[in-house]
């Protein structure tokens, strides 16, 4: 038997595809590789792309009022990589997707989206189900980081994400936990002699 194209696995927990379903879908659907250090979408750009990664990490960013960059959010195998908002509203994006390791992404373009949408029943639904998701799993890491310590925060990173400390810098893993690389080197210091 075929293995089913990755993309249409994700979208399987969410609804059953008939095989001229995903025919229509894989048919829209373009393999793309990043090298480490490419973006995916840059700030003030508009976004019409969305994809699913098959390999590697990308992460978002954006820059404060200071000019230091701080790392919002990681997107790993497994995950789309896109900003959601941009992409379905075609607006400009705040930040940056940038390709932490190389990776392999399978993109839909936004007007290979909508002729899925127009064509295949509860396409909009499944993905609100996948946005949902990934915000709650989000929203619930970000809450469990109030009123930790530094070590409490990185040792919950690690709970959480028990593979990208080794895959992405630390300076970013460091900005995504709203600490300096200095204290983080120091978290890590601490826990090795535990």
């Amino acid at each position: 038997m075929k293995t089913k194209n990755p993309f249409i696995q994700i979208l399987s927990n969410f609804r059953n595809f008939e095989l001229e379903e995903e025919k229509l879908i894989t048919k829209h659907l373009e393999l793309n590789n990043y090298s480490t250090r490419d973006t995916f979408l840059k700030t003030g750009e508009r976004n019409d792309q969305l994809g699913l990664i098959t390999s590697g990490v990308f992460r978002y960013y954006f820059y404060d009022e200071n000019g230091s960059e701080i790392t919002a959010h990681f997107m790993d195998v497994n995950e789309f990589v896109g900003n959601v908002a941009c992409f379905f509203e075609y607006s400009i994006s705040a930040g940056t997707i940038e390709a932490l390791t190389d990776c392999e992404v399978i993109q839909i373009s936004k007007s290979n989206w909508d002729i899925c949408k127009n064509e295949i029943k509860d396409w909009e639904v499944i993905f609100q189900k996948i946005i949902n998701n990934v915000l709650i799993k989000k929203t619930n890491f970000q809450r469990s980081l109030l009123n930790n310590t530094a070590t409490e925060s990185y040792l919950k990173f690690l709970n959480y994400y028990p593979e990208l400390s080794n895959k992405v810098p630390l300076q970013h893993v460091a900005s995504y936990l709203g600490m300096t690389p200095f204290s983080l080197s120091r978290v890590r210091k601490t826990i090795s002699t535990l």
